[in-house]
């Protein structure tokens, strides 16, 4: 009876479900949604560091413009301050356009671009004035109508 009472114990035991899968290795829809999630943190990352890159280097700009108009205010050289806004104008030009159609410019062909590539912030007397006004003796530009023309005009050349 023993064998027989055994027996029917064993037949009649509770069913018992499969045991919890392991955690590792995880199954292959886990490893696609990680590698998307690494994948998409990259291309976040490279976002962010790409345009803080480019507010530093427009803050740069910023400070360097800043500095040409700081300097003009202590020794009233407005010849130096055609020349270096002028050069300012084009270093962020060059960064902007093709090198062959920017790099050779100078007088009035230089004029002419900085009016187009600034869609008309600095007009063509101006424009003029920093192409040619270094190399005069006494400039007639307005000092005050330069430094807030080049201003605006580096916002539309940084893409502001």
């Amino acid at each position: 009876m023993n064998d027989q009472a055994q027996t029917l114990d064993q037949l009649l035991r509770d069913i018992h479900g499969a045991p919890d899968p392991a955690w590792w290795p995880p199954a292959p829809g886990w490893w696609l949604l990680a590698l998307v999630a690494v994948l998409l943190a990259g291309w976040l990352l490279r976002q962010l560091a790409g345009r803080w890159s480019e507010h530093r280097r427009k803050q740069r700009i910023r400070e360097e413009y800043d500095g040409i108009v700081n300097q003009y205010h202590a020794n009233g050289d407005v010849r130096q301050l055609l020349a270096r806004s002028s050069g300012l104008l084009k270093r962020v030009a060059l960064r902007g356009f093709p090198r062959d159609r920017v790099a050779s410019l100078s007088g009035s062909a230089w004029a002419e671009f900085l009016v187009e590539a600034t869609a008309g912030e600095i007009c063509k007397e101006l424009a003029a004035e920093l192409a040619t006004g270094p190399y005069q003796s006494s400039p007639s530009a307005n000092p005050d109508q330069v430094i807030a023309a080049v201003r605006q005009s580096l916002g539309v050349l940084v893409h502001d």
